[in-house]
């Protein structure tokens, strides 16, 4: 779920793979996301994010992930990202 915290589109493969490890390690090193508000994003926030952005994008069969994301909203929806622990999510 913490990828969703910063998103980034790249043309070739390789730069999202290199992307996505400099990311994973900074973020190994204890930073989060690159925001001013940093720790105040709900997940709310992140899944109408990507439902606006990202979606759009997918195939159909994608698509249906909306309804998940729908679920996911209204069960933990309201805690900070930083607050999402997998104790939560279970």
């Amino acid at each position: 779920m913490a990828f969703l915290l910063n998103l980034k589109t790249f043309p070739p493969k390789e730069e999202a793979k290199h992307w996505a490890k400099l990311e994973e390690a900074r973020r190994r090193q204890g930073y989060g996301p690159i925001d001013k508000e940093k720790g105040k994003q709900t997940l709310v926030d992140l899944i109408d994010r990507y439902i606006t952005i990202v979606l759009p994008r997918k195939s159909k069969e994608a698509r249906n992930m909306q309804r998940h994301l729908a679920w996911w909203h209204d069960k933990i929806g309201k805690y900070s990202v930083p607050k999402i622990s997998p104790d939560l999510i279970a």
